[in-house]
């Protein structure tokens, strides 16, 4: 299949924004959900009320959740060149927006305990977003993988069935030594 390579690159650009774009929306929605909801309580003057804080709470990571599942549900269903069942992709995504939401308290948690030092002030939240990206790019790969496995049961492999793999597989100066090689010695 021939493709033209700057038309790809454009639309993985394309598929990039939009993947920033929605990180960008999450966090904000997360950061806009706890302000906003201090300042409509701080409105109606419901901020002595015990129960209000952690209704609060919980409502900025159920927002979270939605828009990080909106995220996997972006990645899964745009990125896949095969399809897989829409019950399967939308778990996964449940899955990865909960880890995500929790990876993203873990983050902002190690941020905030950067500013008493003045030298992890200037490096810390740059090596906690490299940390950060690193630990995302692996949980799209995780819930990725398991969306990908989930329908199709573990057969274990029988060990007759295994050896001839290995045979088959092994290279061919394995199988077959020829007087010029000399066996344990790297070329």
């Amino acid at each position: 299949q021939k493709i033209n390579i700057v038309i790809k690159t454009l639309g993985n650009l394309v598929l990039l924004a939009g993947l920033v774009i929605g990180m960008a929306v999450m966090f904000g929605l997360a950061s806009l959900s706890t302000s906003l909801a201090n300042t409509v309580v701080g409105w109606l003057g419901l901020s002595d009320q015990p129960w209000i804080a952690p209704l609060l709470r919980l409502s900025s990571i159920v927002i979270s959740i939605g828009a990080g599942w909106l995220i996997f549900m972006y990645l899964y269903t745009v990125l896949p060149e095969t399809r897989e069942p829409w019950s399967v992709v939308r778990r996964g995504a449940l899955l990865g927006s909960i880890a995500l939401v929790a990876l993203q308290f873990v983050a902002s948690y190690v941020i905030s305990a950067f500013r008493g030092n003045p030298a992890a002030v200037i490096f810390g939240p740059v090596i906690v977003l490299m940390l950060f990206f690193n630990l995302f790019a692996q949980l799209v790969l995780f819930v990725a993988a398991w969306i990908a496995t989930a329908q199709h049961e573990a057969i274990p492999v029988p060990p007759e069935e295994e050896e001839d793999q290995e045979m088959s597989t092994a290279p061919t100066s394995e199988l077959q030594p020829t007087e010029d090689v000399k066996p344990n010695v790297v070329p």
